[in-house]
């Protein structure tokens, strides 16, 4: 077995972390020297690292004798595609182990993202783009660091909880109903549903609820790397009767249509004629995001006024917090995902913090409560409720 312990700082008795410091067991399992070196070096400068293990090459069945052993808190995890022998060791690691977080090492390319994405529905934390050449690996250290950084961070706040036993694996809409679309006209124009870190699982669940009842486009920001949005749209689409793309350049906002934007540029809505159309381009990162929540949300409100239902899925951050207020000044309406179905709480409760009578739902729930309120007729539409945001 080619194994390096790379760090020992601080080995705990236990191998968990404690309630108290926060001190993290990580353990790297890839075949690249080169990414095990560079992910431990970033490792190493964290001081709440108590041991660090990485392990290269192994038997399946070796890996996990020495994560038994290890127990750690964070596992990082090299995927390259869904036909890979470590699609049997992740689900191995997720039925024995489901409380250890795993966060997968996928190549930046189509095939990388399909096994992000099945993993991610199998129950992985998240996942890390890796370049596909060592040159590129060597260059990546900054792309690294913004990743990982964050996600030891995040660690102690991480709900490992969120969707035991409730794994993913949707591949038709057989169950969802299929009917003519309505053409009612009710209080929304625009629905716009964001998430991050766990907001891809709650994503799945959600439009998989949701009929072809939507009156309205929807547009998705997910914070993602280029070919993994337009992968994730094409998932998506096996899911639901709704048509589901990624978006381009002048693509014309439809009913019942289901835009996912772009990994690597923001969207904002541009009128052309007396259609909107969804316009992308390559600005500056806003809350270090392109796309970037905010971006589309004060779009959307510039052009819909109170006329935007805005969802808030898992995920950390505050990107998205300054275009909630603003859609909420407007006078339109944002529904968060609970903190019992998210993977981390972070971005939906600095949402809530702007109004605490926001409400949360389950993730099993919010598409029945976008349906009822994109229902609802527009005289009945609350359109008052948050028309005032608290000063800061």
């Amino acid at each position: 077995m080619e194994a390096d312990i790379l760090h020992t700082n601080q080995t705990l008795k236990s191998g968990k972390m404690s309630a108290n410091s926060h001190h993290i067991n990580v353990m790297i399992v890839a075949p690249s020297v080169l990414v095990r070196q560079m992910l431990s070096r970033i490792l190493k400068g964290e001081r709440n690292i108590s041991d660090l293990y990485a392990m290269g090459n192994s038997e399946n069945d070796t890996t996990l004798l020495e994560i038994e052993k290890r127990s750690p808190d964070l596992l990082f995890l090299s995927l390259d595609s869904v036909h890979s022998r470590e699609i049997w060791l992740l689900k191995s690691i997720i039925n024995m182990h489901p409380e250890i977080p795993v966060v997968l090492l996928t190549p930046l390319n189509s095939q990388g993202a399909q096994a992000a994405l099945f993993g991610l529905k199998m129950g992985a934390l998240d996942y890390i783009t890796i370049p596909e050449n060592n040159h590129g690996v060597v260059l990546a250290e900054r792309h690294f660091r913004k990743r990982i950084v964050p996600l030891i961070k995040a660690l102690p706040k991480i709900n490992m909880r969120a969707g035991i036993g409730n794994q993913i694996f949707l591949s038709q809409t057989s169950s969802v109903s299929t009917q003519s679309k309505s053409t009612q006209k009710g209080p929304f124009e625009l629905i716009v549903i964001s998430g991050c870190l766990g907001g891809v699982q709650s994503l799945y669940e959600l439009l998989s609820s949701l009929n072809d009842q939507i009156p309205v486009p929807v547009i998705i920001v997910q914070h993602m790397p280029k070919i993994y949005t337009r992968e994730f749209a094409a998932d998506l689409d096996l899911i639901t009767p709704l048509n589901v793309r990624e978006a381009e350049q002048n693509s014309i906002l439809l009913p019942g249509q289901v835009y996912v934007a772009p990994g690597g540029f923001h969207t904002v809505i541009k009128n052309r004629g007396r259609r909107q159309v969804i316009n992308k381009h390559r600005g500056p990162r806003e809350m270090k995001f392109r796309p970037s929540i905010d971006v589309l949300l004060k779009s959307a409100v510039n052009f819909y006024q109170g006329r935007v239902l805005g969802v808030f899925l898992s995920g950390g951050g505050e990107d998205g917090v300054r275009g909630a207020e603003k859609l909420l000044a407007a006078g339109g309406e944002v529904l968060l995902e609970s903190g019992k179905s998210s993977r981390i709480w972070d971005l939906p409760g600095n949402v809530q913090s702007i109004d605490s009578s926001i409400p949360q739902y389950h993730s099993h729930q919010l598409g029945r409560e976008i349906l009822k309120r994109i229902m609802r007729p527009k005289k009945s539409a609350k359109t008052a409720v948050h028309s005032k945001v608290p000063n800061h």
